[in-house]
C-alpha cells in the first residue's frame, strides 16, 4: 500500500543564547587553530622538516638575503640544522657586503644543547643574542 504524501511540514529550530553561541564560535577557533598548530609543530620538531622549511625561508629570501641551503648528513638534532643555516645565512650575507667570512663576526651558534623543540631553540637563539 502506498505512503501518503505528508499534507504539512513542521519545522524544528534550535536557537542557542549569546552566551552559548560565544562559546560555540570559540571553540570552533581553538579547534582549527590546534588543527593547524599541532602538525606544524610536529613537523619543525623533525630535522627534516625543519631543514625543508629553513631551505624555503632561503631559497625565497625572507630573511633578507637569498641564499642555496645545504643540509648536511650529519646533522642529528634540530639545532644543528638551524646553526648550519644561520652559518650559511652569514657567509651569504658577508659575501655580498664583501666582507671576508673570517672577519665577518656575524653569525653566534646556538650554546644551549638541552633545546628540544623550535620555541626553546628560538628562546635559546634569542638568550644568545643578550649574552
Amino acid at each position: 500500500m502506498p505512503k501518503p504524501k505528508p499534507d504539512q511540514v513542521v519545522r524544528h529550530e534550535v536557537v542557542l543564547s549569546r552566551p552559548l553561541q560565544e562559546t560555540v564560535d570559540s571553540l570552533v577557533s581553538s579547534v582549527n587553530f590546534r588543527n593547524v598548530a599541532d602538525p606544524t609543530v610536529r613537523l619543525l620538531n623533525d630535522v627534516t622538516g625543519m631543514a625543508t622549511f629553513l631551505g624555503i625561508l632561503a631559497s625565497l629570501g625572507l630573511t633578507g638575503i637569498a641564499f642555496q641551503y645545504v643540509a648536511d648528513d650529519n646533522e642529528t638534532s634540530v639545532i644543528k640544522v638551524i646553526n648550519n643555516w644561520l652559518l650559511q645565512r652569514s657567509i651569504a650575507i658577508a659575501t655580498k657586503a664583501g666582507v671576508p667570512e673570517a672577519e665577518a663576526g656575524i653569525y653566534e651558534p646556538i650554546v644551549n644543547p638541552t633545546a628540544t623543540g623550535p620555541f626553546e631553540i628560538f628562546f635559546a637563539q634569542f638568550a644568545n643574542v643578550f649574552d
